[in-house]
């Protein structure tokens, strides 16, 4: 399927809004797995309902990646408002030298209603 606004736009609805996973992300979990792959960069579409506290994420993602580990990309599908969700992934793409793209998906709430995005 070629990517192109349509086909991201419908595959950012259905995991906003169609797509139950059953609970918050275990992104260490999911770091330490694509390690294996030893990629260049690691792309990531989450909501930011994480099951790991900040400080712990930072740590765990230093120690599986390193400090000149794989490039994040973060994309963060309609962040629920006022948790810390958002902050949580923009310290994470920092310390890793990456960047967050929040993402406004029709029919879905956002923390922050700015739209701008933040690069490192």
């Amino acid at each position: 399927v070629p990517a192109n606004l349509a086909t991201r736009t419908a595959a950012a609805r259905y995991l906003a809004n169609d797509y139950d996973c059953g609970g918050g992300t275990n992104l260490s979990a999911g770091l330490e797995t694509a390690s294996y792959l030893h990629p260049a960069c690691i792309v990531l579409f989450t909501d930011g309902d994480l099951n790991v506290a900040n400080s712990k994420l930072m740590k765990d993602a230093r120690r599986i990646l390193g400090p000149d580990g794989p490039q994040m990309i973060v994309y963060g599908i309609a962040p629920r408002p006022n948790t810390g969700d958002e902050e949580e992934l923009e310290n994470l793409v920092r310390q890793q030298q990456g960047s967050y793209h929040p993402m406004d998906v029709p029919g879905a709430s956002r923390a922050s209603a700015t739209g701008s995005s933040t690069e490192h």
